[in-house]
């Protein structure tokens, strides 16, 4: 979590400022404590949004979806081989420094991110998902 709130001047004195006030201090501590005890931690929103944000950018995979695919949750008319998808993306980890993994760890990796396997007699693939026509390597309707 950044600290990102800075005094614009610190107070050099705060501490000696602040003696007078330790007993309602250490009374907001001990309460606090309590209320921890009793009902759990609960997250600031700020540390909620930030925490997001983080995990937002670190999943790449999630960025390639949003880049590169057609999500549409639910519509099984929509899917896509996984030679395909696999290969779009290993070209877009590979691009963003990353290992794309085997074929073998792509399949569990997009069953987590919600897409089923998709299997027809030609071909097998993923459902809810295909590439957008611009990033195809090949025809999704074997």
């Amino acid at each position: 979590m950044p600290f990102i709130r800075k005094p614009e001047a610190p107070d050099r004195q705060l501490e000696e400022k602040l003696k007078a006030e330790w007993p309602a201090i250490l009374r907001w501590m001990i309460e606090g404590c309590l209320d921890w005890q009793m009902n759990g931690l609960v997250r600031p929103e700020s540390v909620v949004d930030a925490t997001e944000a983080y995990f937002a950018e670190q999943d790449l995979m999630g960025q390639w979806l949003a880049e590169k695919c057609d999500v549409r949750q639910g519509d099984a008319s929509v899917w896509d081989r996984t030679t395909d998808l696999f290969a779009s993306w290993s070209v877009y980890a590979k691009a963003a420094g990353d290992d794309p993994g085997t074929v073998k760890g792509f399949g569990p990796a997009m069953r987590r991110k919600g897409f089923p396997q998709h299997r027809t007699k030609a071909a097998r693939g993923f459902a809810f998902v295909r590439l957008r026509p611009e990033h195809s390597y090949g025809q999704g309707d074997g």
